[in-house]
């Protein structure tokens, strides 16, 4: 094989290792072995609860005329909702309920579904209003945070409103029992001691909601959601393959490259080729032009 021959294969085989190889760490580059696990199962995160925690705080308000301020109740609803995922569920949970004992908060709802690698725990903790902030810091540390939402509600206004129904039905049912007394028919008295007995079940119901509103009843709610994520697993992708990737985007490109750069020789040597032949019919025009002047200039001495 000649020398030179054998120098432009080498060049060229020298070319394909090095662009295969930069392939190769590109592709370690953007597709690395790595962690993953599978995406958590769709939960709903928000859940209603049928008991609903209060809590009061004092508002002073200026009063019209002498300046002087006034010492409102408020009474207002406020609730935390968080969301997160775990990796590790059984150690998560415990540590959920350490923390929700810590703060001698009370659990008012338990929910758990699924089974081992999807499971979701809900719950619901009631916790005293000065320590409502403390636990839902502590709680957002834990496991994976995905959402937390936290609302409060002005329920004064709720409050005496119940208060105020209240105080009807007890005179309606006292106004009822005095006219009771005042004897009549027995139907009619059967007729009016159902109305006082509807009355009273209604002032019962009244009672037990007024009672939410109780100060040594005042919570703040935490409502949290933990679900549980797929262990992570390895994805690792063959060396074979990746070569194979490689190898087969390298050859491609490789032939590109190869065939536009012949191409251009070709091209080049075309043009080389028409240049030369160019010059070379100029340079027959020219000395057809200089032979002719030549013979031109003898005949004219002749003649004269």
């Amino acid at each position: 094989m000649p020398p030179k021959l054998r120098r432009g294969l080498s060049i060229l085989a020298l070319g394909f290792v090095v662009l295969f190889s930069l392939r190769l760490a590109y592709g370690y580059h953007s597709q690395p072995n790595r962690e993953a696990g599978g995406p958590p199962a769709a939960v709903a995160t928000a859940f209603e609860l049928d008991k609903h925690n209060y809590a009061s705080s004092k508002m002073h308000r200026r009063k019209g005329g002498d300046g002087g301020t006034a010492t409102v109740d408020q009474k207002y609803e406020r609730v935390a909702q968080l969301s997160m995922q775990s990796r590790d569920f059984a150690s998560d949970e415990k540590e959920i309920r350490d923390v929700v004992g810590q703060h001698r908060g009370l659990v008012q709802f338990e929910e758990r579904s699924g089974l081992s690698g999807g499971q979701t725990l809900q719950l619901a903790v009631g916790v005293d209003p000065a320590r409502f902030d403390e636990l839902v810091q502590a709680l957002r540390k834990i496991g994976e945070l995905a959402s937390i939402h936290i609302h409060k509600v002005d329920k004064t206004n709720d409050y005496k409103e119940l208060q105020a129904a209240r105080r009807a039905l007890v005179a309606t049912r006292d106004a009822l029992t005095a006219l009771k007394t005042q004897g009549g028919r027995v139907d009619e008295l059967m007729s009016l001691e159902q109305s006082i007995l509807e009355h009273e079940e209604r002032i019962q119901k009244l009672g037990v909601q007024l009672g939410e509103f109780d100060e040594e009843n005042e919570f703040c709610t935490v409502k949290l959601t933990l679900a549980e994520l797929a262990p992570l697993a390895a994805v690792t992708i063959p060396f074979v393959h990746r070569a194979k990737v490689a190898f087969e985007w390298t050859a491609v490109f490789y032939l590109r490259l190869v065939g536009i750069a012949l191409g251009g020789a070709l091209l080049l040597l075309v043009l080389l080729a028409l240049a030369q032949r160019l010059r070379a019919v100029q340079f027959l025009l020219a000395s057809l032009e200089t032979s002719g002047s030549d013979e031109a200039g003898p005949s004219g001495d002749i003649t004269s």
